[in-house]
């Protein structure tokens, strides 16, 4: 086998017989050299690739209760609006906002009132399946948005949310108060893309919010549904 068809078939060096054994020493330093030095890339590359993950995770997720944020929600609710349109399949929302978490604060100071929403996030996330999507809007308020769901199964999801964060209890951070438990509430607008109004994310979100509006102005602690 001549160089130029030993090269072509893959090899990455050659000696001529008979061969130094000072040279093969000195080619075979510089090939260890050459893949200790791709071994270095290789795995420059993968963590370079796990430092880029974890940037687009943080510019996801909101810091304070770990739930993904507006930006991110916006950005999936354009997709998931368009797959439902494009499959004719139902797509819900729930907007929800804390009740009298104004008071809450003032009362107890944020520190407690972010540990409120932490807990509320979290128990809010697991009546949720894994499909589904949980996010912070801003401020008290939480969003979510389930894929294949019609208007009378996220009613009942917002019913079954509703209820386990009225069910919750926190222990009053002031030392004199000791004993005392604080609970929260919850209200929760829904709407749906089954409706024929609603065209766009846009009017899901408008829809969403007019229900949340409702079910605070019904006198909280309730979920309210988009009529068509």
């Amino acid at each position: 086998m001549g160089k130029i068809e030993g090269l072509e078939l893959g090899a990455d060096d050659f000696l001529v017989k008979p061969f130094d054994a000072a040279e093969l020493s000195a080619r075979v330093k510089s090939m260890l050299r050459l893949k200790a030095l791709q071994d270095t890339l290789v795995q420059r590359n993968r963590e370079l690739e796990v430092k880029q993950q974890e940037l687009l995770a943080l510019s996801r997720t909101d810091p304070l209760t770990g739930l993904f944020n507006r930006r991110y929600f916006e950005e999936r609710l354009a997709l998931e609006f368009a797959r439902a349109q494009r499959y004719h399949a139902p797509l819900s929302c729930l907007m929800l906002d804390v009740d009298h978490f104004k008071v809450i604060n003032d009362s107890y100071g944020h520190a407690f009132g972010d540990r409120v929403l932490r807990e509320i996030a979290k128990v809010a996330n697991q009546a949720l399946r894994d499909v589904d999507l949980l996010a912070r809007y801003g401020g008290e308020e939480l969003i979510a948005l389930l894929p294949e769901t019609g208007p009378k199964q996220a009613v009942r999801v917002g019913e079954r949310i509703r209820l386990a964060i009225a069910s919750l209890r926190f222990e009053q951070p002031a030392p004199s108060a000791q004993g005392k438990l604080v609970h929260c509430t919850v209200s929760i607008g829904v709407a749906s893309s089954t409706i024929p109004r609603i065209q766009s994310p846009e009017a899901l979100l408008r829809a969403a919010d007019n229900s949340l509006y409702a079910a605070k102005w019904s006198g909280k602690n309730s979920v309210r549904q988009c009529e068509g």
